[in-house]
């Protein structure tokens, strides 16, 4: 709740990144960001007001392991098999988080374009420096997120 403007009890269930806390505390505190800084950020001030509308599509990470995921919407894709599954196992994991919230159903064998296209976003987003518009930079070191993945077809 925010008094006077947003009520008590509200819920948002639009897609936020921790990174989002740059963008977001640079609004609050009026601060404008170099272009190259807060480069995957992008500002919840719009949702934190009770807006509905999505202020990002996806959000790339890393585990503590070092696996790259991208959400895309209700997908998650993880660049690495998964260590249960039957071998041979998709080089690759892919849930619908709005129907398998616990990610117990891979669904990378039955998604091939989905997984195509993620993993396409992911290799831009990687080589563009950045999640949000702007202009193309270097990341800070060599990325190599797709280390924990076999083959793929």
């Amino acid at each position: 709740r925010w008094p006077g403007v947003v009520p008590a009890g509200t819920v948002c269930g639009q897609l936020v990144h921790q990174a989002d806390a740059i963008a977001t505390l640079a609004e609050v505190w009026g601060a404008k960001l170099p272009e190259n800084a807060g480069e995957d950020s992008v500002s919840l001030m719009p949702l934190l007001k009770g807006g509905t509308q999505p202020v990002r599509d996806h959000a790339i990470s890393h585990s503590s392991t070092g696996i790259a995921t991208l959400r895309k919407g209700a997908w998650k894709l993880l660049a690495a098999p998964d260590p249960e599954a039957a071998k041979p196992a998709p080089p690759v994991q892919i849930y619908d988080l709005a129907t398998d919230l616990g990610e117990k159903r891979n669904l990378a064998a039955d998604k091939p374009e989905l997984v195509a296209e993620m993993l396409a976003l992911m290799e831009k987003l990687v080589s563009d420096g950045r999640s949000t518009p702007g202009a193309k930079q270097a990341n800070e070191a060599p990325v190599n997120w797709r280390r924990h993945m076999g083959k793929v077809p």
